[in-house]
């Protein structure tokens, strides 16, 4: 019949958008991931030149630091965009898949209402 078949379209829908923002959680993890290990890593830099301004650094030191900003300040906006995009649909759709009751059928996995930007405070080692 065709309230059947419309059913089932609407189901086939909602699993289509389940999948894609179960998808862009899972990316959004890993980019929160890659960004505390690259802090990690500036953190060990700082550790290891025992606190002192970067403009006392060894070159090559200065040259990592640098290279570690970079990726950091690019990790930090790929996320803040993929969540920006995610929040938004989260808002408009009315926060579907963020009880177990609302999953489609054979998910598992309940969403977050949203996430939180990552915040671009000053790196401790440019104070």
């Amino acid at each position: 019949s065709q309230s059947q078949s419309q059913a089932q379209a609407q189901a086939h829908l909602r699993r289509l958008q389940y999948n894609r923002l179960a998808s862009q959680a899972q990316e959004l993890a890993s980019l929160r991931y890659r960004v505390a290990d690259v802090e990690k890593s500036l953190s060990a830099l700082s550790t290891r030149n025992h606190g002192a301004s970067v403009d006392s650094w060894s070159q090559s030191d200065r040259r990592s630091y640098e290279s570690l900003h970079k990726k950091l300040v690019a990790l930090k906006a790929q996320h803040n965009q993929l969540a920006e995009s995610y929040n938004s649909f989260m808002a408009a759709n009315g926060y579907p898949f963020t009880d177990r009751h609302d999953l489609p059928r054979g998910a598992s996995v309940v969403l977050l209402r949203q996430v939180m930007p990552l915040t671009d405070v000053k790196h401790f080692l440019l104070n």
